[in-house]
């Protein structure tokens, strides 16, 4: 089960996704005491604008209401949040300060090596 919906009145809920190639992938969803209604309607109403594809999300009930949206990704009103870690989230706040610290203490290992070299070259020497 994907998801569970605990509703009054039965919805039917369908879904177009656009993947790879321009391949779409429908999902019909309903629920309620009337879900086969529900999920007539809303297969009904999707079917009814596939000659335009004006909508991509259609929402409808067991009656005869139905609502189509289309929502795209480019959409202000809706958000698509991929859930990060821990360890992924510091990463992002503070890989410059991290980069910068191993920046330095590269340079500063170099001058330590370099000054010992010195000093041997100046004891050989003498």
């Amino acid at each position: 089960m994907v998801y569970s919906v605990s509703d009054t009145v039965s919805s039917g809920i369908a879904q177009i996704f656009y993947g790879g190639g321009n391949n779409a992938t429908l999902i019909l969803t309903a629920t309620g005491s009337k879900a086969s209604d529900a999920f007539l309607n809303v297969s009904k109403a999707i079917g009814e604008q596939l000659s335009t594809l004006s909508s991509n999300v259609c929402v409808t009930d067991a009656g005869a209401n139905k609502y189509l949206f289309n929502i795209n990704k480019s959409s202000d009103n809706l958000e698509y949040v991929e859930p990060k870690s821990s360890l992924t989230r510091f990463w992002e706040t503070y890989n410059l300060y991290i980069l910068l610290g191993i920046l330095i203490l590269i340079l500063l290992s170099f001058l330590y090596v370099r000054s010992r070299v010195q000093r041997s070259q100046e004891q050989y020497n003498d």
